[in-house]
């Protein structure tokens, strides 16, 4: 059964990487195959590791599965085109600007308020 998973593993993998324009790095590619390669390792080391379910592998297949799936319907439907919305450039600026300066003015005070918590449980 983890031969068969394996094997399906990287057809799939293969599938993706036609799919995808012979992209190497293309993310359902990478994903099929490390699955594919980390259960190969498994499946050599044979009795080092303990034996795997039939519903395990399924899980783990089912997962490329649909990942692959969810990467086709993105590359195969057009792309959606939505009306572009204002952006509020300064105003964003301005609130996280204000969240750092927070951040940082804070994190003395944070510190000291954590280290006096360690020194009073008796730690260093």
């Amino acid at each position: 059964m983890l031969l068969l998973t394996i094997l399906t593993l990287f057809l799939l993998a293969f599938v993706n990487y036609k799919l995808g324009g012979r992209a190497l790095l293309y993310p359902p590619v990478v994903f099929c195959a490390m699955w594919a390669f980390d259960l190969f390792l498994v499946w050599a080391a044979k009795d080092f590791f303990y034996p795997m379910l039939p519903e395990t592998l399924f899980i783990f297949l089912s997962g490329a599965f649909v990942f692959s799936v969810g990467c086709w319907v993105v590359i195969l439907l057009p792309e959606l085109k939505f009306p572009a919305k204002p952006a509020l450039r300064e105003s964003s600026n301005q609130i996280i600007t204000l969240l750092v300066l927070i951040v940082a003015a804070g994190t003395p005070f944070f510190y000291r308020w954590l280290s006096g918590l360690v020194a009073a449980s008796g730690g260093t």
